[in-house]
Order: C-alpha cells, then structure tokens, then sequence
C-alpha cells in the first residue's frame, strides 16, 4: 500500500472496507494512466473510440463505419 501513498502504519489502522476503497482507487488511477498512455499510441480516442485518421491508415474508412465513429471523435470520457 506504500505505492498507493500509505505507510504500514496507517495501513494497519484502517478497517477492511477502507483497505478496500483504497486499493480500488489506487487501481482506478492506475487504469486512468494506462488509458492515457496507451489509446492514443493505437489510435483511438480516450474513450476507445478508433480515430478517422487511424482508420483510414489501416484502409477501414468504409463510410458506414466513419458515419458511426464520426459523432463520437470529439465525446468526452
């Protein structure tokens, strides 16, 4: 839990559910990060949504498909 910005002091004084909540939030920021580094490395938005440009360079800009991911190019995650 040292990693998650606790010492094993503090660790110890904590109940299980807030051991848990925690871990869970540690594990969330993690994911965040990940996302962060990883979709726009593939091409995608940062909400897993393929980019037009990506698409077009893998020679999948079929316009039923830009027609559906095209709305969702600017969508927030």
């Amino acid at each position: 839990m040292e990693r998650a910005g606790f010492t094993a002091e503090q660790v110890e004084g904590m109940s299980l559910a807030e051991k848990m909540d925690a871990t869970r939030k540690f594990r969330e920021s993690e994911y965040e990060k990940l996302i962060d580094a990883v979709y726009p490395k593939r091409g995608w938005t940062l909400n897993g949504v393929p980019k037009i440009e990506h698409l077009k360079k893998i020679g999948m800009d079929l316009p039923e498909l830009i027609e559906i991911v095209a709305p969702l190019q600017d969508a927030q995650p």
